[in-house]
């Protein structure tokens, strides 16, 4: 009976519930949209830096990556890399030897990172292949392959010849060799796009001095990228004395540390939003509490208990809840819909070490645009508790005089 009675009270003013249902069906829609963005950004940062430089996983000499040392290599890099290639769930490993340059063209020159590449193995760990914009993928040594952004302030084209000038690290003795520029990349990893010179494997070692031996080794693994604990279950027996073998979110705190923050910004996000609603829907419970004063008095005076009285208005909250979250579920699925299709574009913005000139796209999740709407829905009924409470102690007599 509290049930019907709810739903026959809910309309008997249309305007005032519908104007109210619409403020949680846009809010539903809103948060569907923006946390399809959201994700969509996750996970394009996420596949940038897997598929761009990092993989899942690397291997280093145990204090590389805190000291950068170029002489700290990856000892019997070979054996390690044979171990890690018939590791269950490894995809691939390839080898890179990182150093510090210098590229020069007539009387422009600029300090660069080098990278050492294996190209065959690289072609099959990261995405540079799909990445190019001009040019084709080195294959021996004395081609390079620049980022298109750095290309464009050094002002050299495909063909051009380059000195690239590397130090000997463990003589100091400087080493320079002309190279010809075979392919221009934009990854959308900073790091490779403005700063980095790819070479050849055999060159970069040749020059500085390290022959046979890599500073780096990354995989690609056959898990969920974003599952941590997956990725440390792979490389765990990889592990071993003076290596370093760790996930990508241990080598990239920062992206790792945005995903925590991102997913705590979106709960909060759906809160907030919610609690600049509550503030509408209290004023139509409490105006409806109003105008139905006497209605209430004359059903508490004929034995209506006041949890009973308490119960229909949060029933009827409730049902302007559902009013509002249905239509809204169906919005926000078309809104990420839209976002997926079209993607939202950013311009030439740079976060995070990562450029998204390119559109990002959403991704439609279902599930997260019902768990919003069971959110706002429950909030709602929850949020009528205030009014339902003030009825329940509604004095019959006072109410009736009103």
């Amino acid at each position: 009976m509290i049930w019907k009675m709810a739903w026959r009270n809910v309309w008997r003013n249309k305007r005032r519930t519908l104007i109210t249902a619409s403020t949680l069906m846009i809010g539903v829609a809103v948060m569907s949209a923006m946390f399809s963005l959201v994700t969509g950004m996750n996970n394009r940062v996420v596949r940038n830096v897997t598929q761009s430089r990092i993989g899942e996983a690397q291997i280093h000499h145990a204090n590389y990556r805190e000291t950068q040392d170029e002489k700290l290599v990856i000892e019997g890099t070979d054996k390690v890399l044979e171990k890690a290639r018939s590791t269950d769930k490894v995809k691939t490993a390839t080898p890179r030897t990182i150093g510090l340059g210098m590229l020069a063209i007539g009387d422009r020159s600029r300090g660069v990172t080098l990278l050492g590449i294996d190209p065959v193995n690289e072609q099959k760990t990261t995405n540079w292949g799909e990445r190019l914009v001009k040019g084709e993928y080195i294959d021996a040594p004395g081609q390079i392959m620049l980022g298109a952004y750095q290309a464009e302030k050094m002002e050299v084209e495909i063909g051009a010849k380059m000195v690239l000038t590397v130090a000997n690290v463990y003589t100091g003795e400087a080493t320079t060799e002309l190279v010809r520029v075979k392919g221009l990349l934009a990854t959308g990893d900073v790091s490779i796009d403005r700063q980095s010179a790819l070479v050849h494997i055999d060159m970069a070692q040749r020059m500085m001095g390290t022959s046979g031996k890599a500073h780096e080794i990354a995989m690609r693994l056959d898990v969920n990228s974003d599952n941590r604990e997956e990725i440390a279950a792979v490389i765990e027996p990889l592990k071993g004395e003076g290596l370093a073998v760790e996930p990508w979110q241990d080598i990239n705190l920062m992206i790792a540390e945005m995903q925590r923050i991102t997913a705590t910004f979106t709960d909060v996000m759906i809160f907030a939003l919610f609690f600049i609603l509550s503030f509408g829907i209290i004023n139509t419970l409490s105006m409806s509490l109003l105008e139905r004063m006497k209605e209430f008095g004359v059903m508490r005076a004929l034995g209506t208990s006041g949890k009973s009285l308490a119960g229909q208005i949060t029933a009827e909250a409730l049902y302007i809840g559902l009013i509002g979250a249905v239509p809204g579920v169906l919005l926000g699925l078309l809104f990420s819909y839209l976002l997926a299709t079209y993607g939202f574009s950013l311009g030439e913005t740079t976060a995070y070490g990562m450029s998204f000139s390119e559109p990002i796209y959403g991704e439609v999740h279902p599930v997260s645009t019902l768990r919003t709407a069971v959110i706002f829905t429950l909030l709602t009924a929850a949020v009528s508790l205030f009014t339902a409470l003030r009825a329940s102690r509604l004095d019959p007599v006072e109410a009736m005089r009103r």
